[in-house]
């Protein structure tokens, strides 16, 4: 799989202002983005086009987050903020590390989801917590293959190729 962090424009729906959300993109676990404000709360990842997306992956930590631990999660995704469809609801527990939420469209395929926006939303905290913490957010889509790539597409060298390959 291939990281497409970089790709995506990230928004939230609240934060504290010492914690805001490109702490989930910077590569350390040991800073978070808090919310701030009431639940649910959501984390909104935006691709500039239609991009196949096959993995979210978020970093917590129960033993030093507690009550700020996220425990239910729902993936959203769709082409706009107004057609957001639920994908796959999640119970995570007491978790501590990367936790993977496949973004499949169907479980029985597998088949990876083709979208513009994913929506982590937040749906309840470890002991009934206000605000979340997440410390790190991933996103992954699979990889580029190797035969589709430039420098391996093999010569043409059919006749009727030859004659549809030059503009005149």
């Amino acid at each position: 799989m291939r990281d497409l962090s970089n790709v995506a424009r990230i928004s939230v729906s609240s934060f504290k202002e010492e914690h805001p959300p490109e702490k989930m993109m910077d590569g350390s676990t040991d800073t978070y983005w808090q919310s701030d404000g009431p639940q649910p709360h959501y984390v909104n990842l935006e691709f500039p086009q239609l991009m196949t997306l096959t993995k979210l992956s978020i970093y917590v930590d129960h033993s030093r987050d507690e009550s700020y631990t996220p425990s239910v999660v729902a993936i959203r995704a769709g082409n706009s903020h107004y057609d957001l469809q639920d994908l796959h609801r999640y119970e995570i527990g007491e978790a501590s590390g990367w936790v993977d939420f496949s973004l499949s469209e169907d479980e029985e395929t597998l088949r990876p989801l083709r979208a513009h926006i994913v929506q982590l939303c937040i749906l309840g905290n470890l002991q009934n917590g206000k605000d979340t913490h997440i410390r790190q957010l991933k996103i992954f889509g699979p990889n580029l293959r190797q035969d589709m790539l430039p420098d391996s597409i093999p010569p043409f060298s059919t006749l009727e190729y030859q004659m549809y390959s030059t503009i005149r």
